[in-house]
C-alpha cells in the first residue's frame, strides 16, 4: 500500500506559498509525513491480521472444553457455560458451529495445551488485556460450578505461566472476577436513589475491589487505577491487538462493569 497524500499536499501548498522552491520543501516535508503515516498504520494494521484473531478464537475455545474435562465429565452446567460463552460472542452460524467443534477438540486426550497457548501468546504479544479476559473466559467456566478444585487450579496456573501471567496476578483476576459480576448484577438493578442508599454497604466495598483499591485511597490513586484498567481493557485496543471482533462483546462486558465500579465511587464520595 502506497501513501502520497503528503506529498501532493505540501507540494501543491508550497508551490502557492513560494513557488518552485516551495513546492521543492512542501514535497519534501509531505514525503516526511507519508512515511510516519505509514508506520503508524503499519503498526495499527499488523495486530489486525486474521491469524491473530483466529489464535485467540481457537485457543478460547479448545482451552475451555480441556479445562472442562480436567476433571474427568463434563457436567451440565459447564456445558450451559460454554454455549452462553458463544452466545455472548455474537458468533454466526459458521463461526458458532467452529466453536463446538474446538471445545470438543479439546477434550480429546493428546490434547497439545503448551503448543495452543504458545500460540495465543505470540498473537497477543503478550497485551495484558488479551491475556486478563482469555483468563476471566476460563474463570468463568471454571466458577460456574463453585469455587476452583485442584484439578482446575493447577490447569488454570498453568495457563498462567505459559502467558507470562504471575500467580499473584492470577488471584487478583479469580477474586475480582466473582466480585465485579455480583456488583455489576446489583448495580444494574438498582436505581440512582438506592445506589445512593447503599453507598456505604458491600456494593461498595465490591466497587472497590473491582478497581484494585480501597476506601483509605485518595482519589487520585482512584483516578488512576481506573484508567489504567480502562486502557488495558478498551474493547477497541483489544480488537487491534488480536481479539476477534465477533468476540468483542466480552471486552465490553468488562469495561462496562469497570465503568459502573468508578461510578458507584464517585457517587459515595462526590468527585468528578
Amino acid at each position: 500500500m502506497r501513501q502520497f497524500w503528503g506529498k501532493i499536499f505540501g507540494t501543491v501548498f508550497g508551490y502557492l506559498l513560494f513557488r518552485q522552491a516551495g513546492a521543492a520543501l512542501g514535497l519534501l516535508i509531505g514525503h516526511y509525513f507519508d512515511q510516519g503515516l505509514m508506520r503508524r498504520l503499519k503498526s495499527s494494521i499488523g495486530p489486525r491480521d486474521p491469524a491473530a484473531r483466529r489464535a485467540y478464537f481457537n485457543a478460547t475455545f479448545l482451552v475451555m472444553g480441556y479445562l472442562a474435562k480436567i476433571d474427568g465429565r463434563v457436567n451440565e452446567a459447564e456445558i450451559e457455560c460454554a454455549r452462553n460463552i458463544m452466545q455472548r460472542s455474537n458468533l454466526n452460524q459458521s463461526l458458532n458451529n467452529d466453536a463446538i467443534k474446538l471445545f470438543n477438540r479439546g477434550k480429546v486426550a493428546d490434547f497439545n495445551l503448551a503448543a495452543v497457548l504458545e500460540g495465543l501468546w505470540q498473537a497477543s504479544r503478550g497485551h495484558p488485556g488479551l491475556v486478563h479476559l482469555f483468563i476471566e473466559t476460563l474463570l468463568e467456566l471454571a466458577l460456574i460450578d463453585g469455587d476452583l478444585n485442584n484439578d482446575e487450579r493447577r490447569l488454570l496456573l498453568l495457563v498462567c505461566q505459559h502467558l507470562h501471567c504471575p500467580p499473584q496476578l492470577f488471584e487478583e483476576l479469580r477474586s475480582s472476577h466473582s466480585t465485579r459480576h455480583s456488583f455489576y448484577q446489583g448495580w444494574q438493578s438498582s436505581t440512582k436513589d438506592q445506589r445512593k442508599a447503599n453507598s456505604n454497604t458491600n456494593s461498595l466495598d465490591q466497587a472497590y475491589a473491582v478497581l484494585g483499591v480501597s476506601s483509605s485511597d485518595n482519589i487520585a490513586t482512584i483516578k488512576k487505577a481506573y484508567r489504567k484498567l480502562m486502557n488495558q481493557h478498551h474493547p477497541d485496543k483489544m480488537v487491534a491487538k488480536g481479539l476477534p471482533a465477533e468476540m468483542l462483546k466480552l471486552a465490553q462486558e468488562k469495561t462496562q462493569q469497570i465503568s459502573a465500579a468508578y461510578d458507584a465511587i464517585r457517587e459515595a464520595r462526590g468527585f468528578r
